[in-house]
C-alpha cells in the first residue's frame, strides 16, 4: 500500500486481509504510541524515545501548516522560547526535528492530564487546592517573565498536572518576547474566556496580561464557570463582556474574601489596577493559602455575612428554618415528657477463663459466649457474627475478652461472605484497640497492623509475631480471608498455611476452630489451582468434559464465596467456548447485503452502530468498499457531534423540517445533551437527531458554519463531515457535487476524498 500521503498514526485497512494497522509510527527517533491531544495547528502524541528509553510528548505540526513557512517559523519559535529557560513548573523541551516533512517538538511527558479536565469532571476546585496550584503556575510565569517572555495563552487547558498533582505550564506557541517591557501581537488567537482586555483592544501587552489570564483561570476553577460567557472574538462583544464580569465574591460567597480580592485584582480591566509584580502576586496567594489552612475564624464570619446578604429568598428560607426548629423543639419536649419504657437488658458473653466486671451477670455472659462458640463450630457464621458482636458491644465485659470477641466477629463476617460488614467491624475494633481498652491483648501492635490494611487492595502479608498463640492464628486468618475475598487466592493460601502451622498453648485452645477452617481453605485452594483451571480445551468435547469435572469439584469445596465463584465462572467460560466451537463460521455477506444493512443504520443516523457492524465483518466483501463505508460513517458521526457541540454553546434560529412534516424555528442543546426545538408560534418540544430530515441537518450545518471564525483547515473538516453525512443519508448526487467544489479549495481534501470515493459503491 502507498501510505506516503497519509498523516502520522493513520489507521489503514489492508485491502486483502482487512487487517487494521497504524502507519508512520516511527517518527524520527521516536515511536508514536497513541494520540494524546489535538490543537488548532498541531497534534500531540505520547511517544517512546528509542534512544533514551523514556516516554515523551511529541507535538507535530499539522499537515495543513507543514508547507506554511510562517507557521513553521512560529512552531520553531515556540520550541526555542520554551527551551530558553528552565523552571520546575514549566514543561521542558527536549529536542526538535523533522520527519515525513513535518516539524515536531519533543517535550517531557506529564502524565496527570490537563487542568481543564479536572474542572470538567469536578465542577469546582476546592479553594486550598487551587491556591497551591496557582502559586506553582505563578512561579512558572515569573520564570518566563525573567527570561523576557509573556505566555499569552494561560488557561486551564495549558496547565498540566504531573503524577504528584503539581502544576506544569505548557504551550508557549503564542508567546511574545518582551525583554521586560511590552510587545504587540500581530494576531489574536487566545481563548475568549481568558484573554485580557488589552489583547482584545489590540494594545501592547506585558506580564500583567498573563496575570489577567491566570485570574480568569482561577475564577473559572473556583466557581465552576468562566468569568464571561462570550465566545466570539469580535472586539466590541468581547470588550463589553470584559467590563460586565460579575465579582467572584457575588458568584460564590463561600470563597474567602481574601482569595476573591486576589482574583478580582488580577482581572482588573485596566492593567494598572493589577498586581505590579509576580512577587506581589505570590505573596498574596501564599498569604491567602496560609490563612485558609490555619482556619482563621474571620474568614468564616465574613463569608457567613456575605451569604446572608446575597439574595432575599435566603431570608425567607431562614424564617422557614426557625419555624422548623421551633416545631422540632416542641416535638422533643412532647417526647421527653412521656415516661420511657424500661429498656431490654442485653447480656454479653465472655471467654470462660476471664472474669467479667461486677456489673455483668456472669452466668448470662458465659452462656452467650458458649452459644456463639457453638454457632462457630456448626459453621453458622451469620449467627456467630451477631453473637460475637453483642459481646463486643457490652461494656460490662472485661478485657482482653471484649477485644477478642470483637476480632472473632470480624472473622465470622468474612467466613459468612460479608466482607463489607467485616471491614466495618474491623474499623470499630481498630478504634477500640487504639483508644486504650484493648491494649492488654497479646501482640496488639501486629493485630492493629493487619486491621489497618483490611480495606486496602494490595495483598496483605502476615506481620512478624512471636511464634505460637491465638494472636498469630487470628492475624493469619484476617490476612488470609481479606486476600481470599479479593481474589488473591495464592497469597491467601500462604496465610492459611501459617495459621494451620501455629502451635497453640493450652490457654488458647479456643482458636483451634479457626485452624480447622484455615485447613479447609488450604484444601479448597489446592482444588481450584490445578491444571483444570489453567489448560483450555481445544475442542467442544474437551470443554464439556472439563465442565463435568468442575461439577465434582463444586461438591468437594468446604468454604464459601471465592472458591465457588471461581469454579462457576470458569464453568461459564468453558460452556461459552463449547458453544462457539460448535457454531460453524458464517459466510461473509455480499456487498449488496452490507449496503442494505448500512442503509438501515443510516435512516436513524446510527453511525456508531454502522461502524461496529463494519468492523465485525469477517472479510471485506468488495476490496476497499468496507474501508470507504467505514470512513463515511465515522465522518457522519463527527458531523452530528460537531453540530451538538456548537448548539451546546449557543442555540440558533433556523427553519428546520422534521420528518413528521412540522417546521421548527429554533434549536438548542442543554449540557445533558437534550435537544429542544421550538416552533414558530413558540411551542417547545424535545427531539432526537433521528426526528430531523437530512436536508434540515445540512441546512443547520450551513447556518452554524456562517458564524464560525476558525481556521480554514477546521472549516474544511466540518464540510468534509457534512458531505459524508449527505452521502450516507441518501443525497449522493448533492454530496458528490459538494465534494467536487470543496476539492477545488483544498488539495489535501481532494486526496482524501479520492481515496474514499474510489471504494464507495456506485
Amino acid at each position: 500500500m502507498d501510505v506516503s500521503a497519509l498523516a502520522p498514526f493513520s489507521n489503514v485497512e489492508c485491502p486483502h486481509c482487512a487487517a487494521h494497522t497504524r502507519v508512520k509510527l516511527q517518527f524520527g527517533p521516536y515511536t508514536l504510541v497513541r494520540r494524546y491531544a489535538v490543537g488548532g495547528m498541531s497534534m500531540v502524541f505520547l511517544a517512546h524515545d528509542e534512544t533514551l528509553d523514556r516516554e515523551v510528548a511529541l507535538k507535530i505540526l499539522s499537515e495543513e501548516y507543514s508547507a506554511d513557512e510562517r507557521r513553521i517559523v512560529a512552531f520553531e519559535e515556540e520550541a526555542r522560547i520554551t527551551a530558553s529557560f528552565s523552571n520546575p513548573n514549566v514543561v521542558r523541551v527536549l529536542r526538535t526535528g523533522r520527519a515525513f516533512g513535518r516539524f515536531y517538538i519533543a517535550m517531557e511527558f506529564v502524565p496527570g492530564g490537563h487542568f481543564e479536565h479536572q474542572i470538567r469532571e469536578r465542577g469546582k476546585i476546592p479553594e486550598a487546592e487551587l491556591l497551591a496550584l496557582a502559586i506553582e503556575v505563578s512561579q512558572g510565569l515569573k520564570a518566563a517573565h525573567a527570561a523576557g517572555l509573556i505566555h499569552r495563552d494561560v488557561k486551564p487547558g495549558n496547565i498540566l498536572l504531573d503524577s504528584e498533582g503539581h502544576a506544569r505550564l505548557v504551550d508557549f506557541g503564542l508567546a511574545l518576547v518582551t525583554h521586560g517591557g511590552k510587545a504587540q501581537a500581530t494576531e489574536l488567537w487566545a481563548t475568549p474566556y481568558y484573554v485580557p482586555p488589552e489583547s482584545v483592544e489590540g494594545h501592547p501587552e506585558d506580564f500583567r496580561s498573563d496575570i489577567y489570564a491566570l485570574g480568569a483561570t482561577l475564577y473559572h476553577s473556583l466557581c465552576g464557570k468562566p468569568p464571561c460567557g462570550e465566545e466570539s472574538m469580535a472586539t466590541d462583544l468581547l470588550r463589553a463582556a470584559k467590563k460586565k464580569i460579575i465579582p467572584l465574591s457575588v458568584v460564590d460567597p463561600s470563597i474567602s474574601m481574601e482569595t476573591c480580592r486576589i482574583v478580582e485584582r488580577a482581572m482588573a480591566y485596566d492593567p494598572s489596577g493589577r498586581f505590579s509584580s509576580y512577587e506581589e502576586l505570590l505573596a498574596s496567594l501564599t498569604g491567602s493559602l496560609n490563612n485558609l489552612t490555619s482556619g482563621r475564624a474571620q474568614f468564616t464570619e465574613i463569608s457567613a455575612k456575605r451569604r446572608a446578604k446575597k439574595k432575599h429568598w435566603e431570608s425567607l428560607m431562614a424564617v422557614g428554618a426557625v419555624v422548623a426548629i421551633l416545631s422540632a423543639a416542641g416535638f422533643l419536649w412532647w417526647v421527653s415528657s412521656r415516661k420511657p419504657k424500661p429498656s431490654v437488658e442485653i447480656h454479653a458473653p465472655v471467654v470462660p477463663d476471664l472474669v467479667p466486671n461486677k456489673a455483668a451477670k456472669v452466668s448470662n455472659i458465659a452462656q452467650n459466649y458458649r452459644d456463639a462458640r457453638s454457632s462457630m463450630e456448626r459453621k453458622d457464621f451469620e449467627r456467630a457474627a451477631v453473637q460475637f458482636r453483642e459481646i463486643f458491644n457490652n461494656s460490662a465485659v472485661q478485657e482482653p475478652t471484649r477485644t477478642w470477641t470483637g476480632l472473632e466477629a470480624v472473622l465470622a463476617h468474612f467466613l459468612n461472605g460479608r466482607s463489607a460488614d467485616a471491614v466495618i467491624q474491623g474499623r470499630e475494633i481498630l478504634n477500640h484497640m487504639r483508644s486504650g481498652p484493648g491494649n492488654v491483648v497479646e501482640n496488639r501492635a501486629g493485630l492493629i497492623r493487619v486491621l489497618e490494611q483490611l480495606d486496602n487492595f494490595p495483598p496483605l502479608s502476615m506481620p512478624d509475631m512471636p511464634q505460637g498463640g491465638a494472636s498469630q492464628v487470628v492475624s493469619a486468618m484476617l490476612a488470609g480471608l481479606k486476600n481470599w475475598d479479593q481474589g488473591m487466592t495464592g497469597p491467601a493460601a500462604i496465610c492459611f498455611q501459617k495459621a494451620v502451622a501455629v502451635k497453640l498453648p493450652p490457654q488458647d485452645t479456643w482458636a483451634l476452630v479457626y485452624q480447622k477452617v484455615a485447613a479447609d481453605y488450604v484444601g479448597d485452594y489446592q482444588l481450584i489451582s490445578g491444571s483444570l483451571f489453567t489448560e483450555i480445551p481445544a475442542d467442544k468435547a474437551g470443554c464439556e468434559a472439563a465442565v463435568d469435572q468442575l461439577n465434582r469439584v463444586l461438591i468437594m469445596l468446604k468454604t464459601r464465596g471465592r472458591a465457588k465463584f471461581n469454579v462457576l465462572a470458569w464453568q461459564s467460560d468453558l460452556k461459552l467456548r463449547a458453544k462457539l466451537l460448535d457454531v460453524p463460521k458464517p459466510l461473509p455477506p455480499s456487498l449488496a447485503q452490507v449496503l442494505a444493512r448500512i442503509q438501515i443504520f443510516s435512516v436513524d443516523y446510527q453511525f456508531k452502530d454502522a461502524m461496529v457492524y463494519l468492523k465485525s465483518l469477517p472479510t471485506n466483501p468488495s476490496d476497499t468498499a468496507c474501508s470507504a463505508l467505514f470512513a463515511v460513517a465515522e465522518l457522519s458521526e463527527d458531523f452530528l457531534l460537531s453540530i451538538e457541540q456548537d448548539l451546546t454553546k449557543q442555540g440558533v434560529s433556523a427553519e428546520m423540517k422534521l420528518k413528521s412534516g412540522e417546521i421548527m424555528a429554533k434549536i438548542s442543546i442543554d449540557p445533558q445533551k437534550v435537544i429542544t426545538v421550538t416552533s414558530a408560534d413558540g411551542w417547545p418540544r424535545i427531539c432526537k437527531w433521528r426526528d430531523f430530515t437530512p436536508d434540515a441537518l445540512i441546512a443547520l450545518h450551513r447556518v452554524l458554519m456562517k458564524n464560525q471564525k476558525t481556521e480554514l483547515a477546521w472549516q474544511i473538516r466540518r464540510h468534509e463531515c457534512a458531505i459524508a453525512f449527505d452521502w450516507l443519508a441518501g443525497n449522493r448526487e448533492r454530496a458528490f457535487t459538494a465534494a467536487a467544489t470543496l476539492s477545488q479549495s483544498s488539495e489535501t481534501y481532494k486526496k482524501r476524498w479520492s481515496q474514499i470515493s474510489a471504494g464507495l459503491p456506485k
